[in-house]
């Protein structure tokens, strides 16, 4: 069977199942790049390992040196989103926390590039951009954790074994703070230990504003883990820590000092506290005086140093047939005899840091460039921000400021451009209802209810109506009216036998107790009519009626209705 590349921990297999991880196909989540998936022509991508709220750390597989690394991906959980292999902000409002985060994230793998100690103590090997987003590329160390080598260690190792470790990462953590960045995660577990001894700091940039003073703190809280059994405080210890002298312990009691103020300011100061309180190797001892040389015999001389030439020819001979002296390789040569020339092994190849707005692509090792400066892919401002450039950072201009809307009844008030707004709505400003419209915003105009009264017309049924005057036929509402301000009502002839209805009308109303009360005279001309009648002061009405006064003899029907009455509040 034809051999594959396991994703899981990138050995070749010809097993559906890898024999030596167990891991069969390797399926990543959507959001996450496929396994197989070759970044910069170079790494293969195999399992994702883990993600942070900045990013997402992969197996990788260095192509060219036959090597497994570890891949980070910038990838926020807040701001970004993927598009098949493409990475781009999650909308226009995450777009220039995208572009300032993935800024930050190239500028550390310039840091971590530029910087010696930096780069040994995280294993930084490469950093490039691509599918939107930047990556950084780390040596994958295979050891141990450093809590995990101290308590196979009963718990608690030496002094001198303790800052052998911990030098390279105090140095490196004082480079990455002299250059502005600090490492935000400094825990036991966060270092590992190599199978030659040597320590590695993992994290490095990730927490963009981590801060110098919680570093000298989490520095000095690794240290006590070594010295001191789980547990212990070093308050509880004794007068002295075996191993510290007083100068190192009371740097490290300083370091350990609940108020930052009290604290050593960057991880620079710690580390000369430390390291340069440490004893000094003792002065090498004068030598003896020297003995006076015996008396030479004369002509001894020459033969002397006739033997001594040929001793030394013939061991340079030797030297040159059978002994190498070694200078490394570079990135374009093997490591090479200085002697013979021969040569060892295969060129290191080119370590490229990836180019930049203002910078080439660059080896970090010879400084040999390649191509052209990407320049600057500027983002317009906004209203906090000025214009920023995508890939580094860099700021032209100045912001845009708010250009404010003013707030209204139902909107707070608005920036125009990106829609932040500010304080409350106004709320509606609600007038009163009338007998013509009802309760009006005088703000908007918005209107709520309805005018004060009634608008539909009352219906009721026909019975007889007399007085000691007049008789005849009255409407009497199926709905009675209490406290009426003003009704209106409306005569209509519905057929004519004989006669004419025109003429001056009586209209009288009953009131709840049941008394006929006189409304007044109105002329009826043609078929139909209608009256308003307003009271000064609230009525109560049960019944309406409308009776011609004169004329000759007639015969008519007729029909009444109320409507438009305004009741009281």
């Amino acid at each position: 069977m034809e051999k594959r590349r396991c994703y899981g921990c990138m050995e070749l297999t010809d097993q559906p199942v890898c024999p030596r991880c167990g891991s069969g196909a390797v399926e990543n989540s959507p959001h996450q790049l496929r396994a197989g998936t070759v970044l910069a022509g170079r790494f293969l991508v195999g399992k994702a390992l883990g993600q942070s709220s900045s990013g997402i750390l992969y197996l990788g597989l260095d192509q060219t040196r036959g090597e497994p690394v570890n891949l980070l991906e910038y990838y926020p959980a807040q701001d970004g989103r993927r598009n098949g292999n493409l990475v781009e902000p999650a909308g226009e409002q995450a777009a220039a926390r995208f572009a300032q985060g993935k800024a930050w994230f190239a500028r550390v793998s310039q840091l971590l590039a530029g910087e010696r100690e930096l780069a040994e103590v995280s294993g930084f090997r490469d950093g490039f951009e691509a599918n939107g987003t930047a990556y950084r590329v780390a040596e994958r160390v295979r050891g141990t954790s450093l809590d995990r080598y101290v308590r196979l260690r009963g718990g608690a190792i030496g002094a001198e074994e303790a800052l052998r470790i911990l030098t390279p990462v105090l140095r490196a953590a004082a480079a990455g703070h002299r250059a502005g960045m600090a490492h935000g995660g400094i825990r036991m577990d966060s270092i590992v230990l190599d199978p030659m001894g040597g320590a590695r700091l993992q994290g490095f940039g990730e927490e963009p504003g981590a801060n110098p003073g919680e570093d000298v703190l989490a520095l000095c809280r690794v240290m006590l883990g070594c010295l001191i059994p789980e547990g212990q405080s070093l308050s509880a210890c004794p007068e002295h820590v075996p191993g510290l002298t007083p100068g190192q312990e009371a740097a490290l009691r300083k370091g350990l000092a609940s108020s930052r103020k009290d604290r050593f300011a960057s991880a620079g100061e710690l580390c000369g506290a430390l390291l340069g309180t440490r004893p000094e190797p003792a002065a090498v001892p004068g030598g003896s005086a020297r003995m006076p040389e015996a008396p030479r015999k004369p002509g001894k001389k020459k033969w002397v140093w006739a033997v001594a030439a040929a001793a030394l020819a013939v061991v340079l001979g030797i030297l040159f047939f059978t002994v190498h002296i070694w200078k490394d390789a570079s990135c374009t040569k093997p490591k090479t005899c200085v002697l013979c020339g021969k040569t060892q092994g295969f060129a290191r190849g080119h370590s490229w840091q990836s180019a930049n707005c203002e910078k080439a692509k660059t080896c970090i090792r010879c400084a040999m460039t390649e191509g052209q400066p990407l320049g600057h892919e500027w983002h317009e401002a906004t209203c906090l921000s000025p214009g920023i450039c995508g890939r580094c950072g860099k700021t032209q201009g100045d912001a845009l400021g708010h250009s404010w809307v003013e707030a209204t009844c139902t909107e707070p008030r608005t920036c125009s451009r990106c829609g932040e707004t500010e304080g409350s709505a106004l709320g509606h400003d609600y007038q009163a209802a009338t007998y013509t419209s009802p309760s009006t915003c005088s703000r908007c105009g918005e209107t709520r209810g309805n005018v004060r009264g009634y608008h539909e017309t009352l219906s009721g049924s026909y019975e007889r109506f007399y007085t000691n005057t007049v008789s005849g036929w009255c409407l009497k509402l199926d709905t009675p009216i209490q406290g009426c301000r003003k009704f209106t009502l409306v005569v209509e002839i519905t057929s004519i036998s004989y006669g004419s209805p025109e003429g001056v009308w009586k209209a009288f109303y009953r009131n709840g107790k049941g008394e006929w009360i006189d409304l007044g005279s109105f002329t009826l001309r043609g078929t139909s009519s209608s009256v308003t009648f307003t009271f000064d002061d609230p009525v109560d009405i049960d019944s309406v009626t409308a009776t011609i006064t004169g004329g000759g003899s007639f015969s008519f029907n007729k029909s009444l209705a109320v409507r438009d009455v305004y009741a009281k509040d």
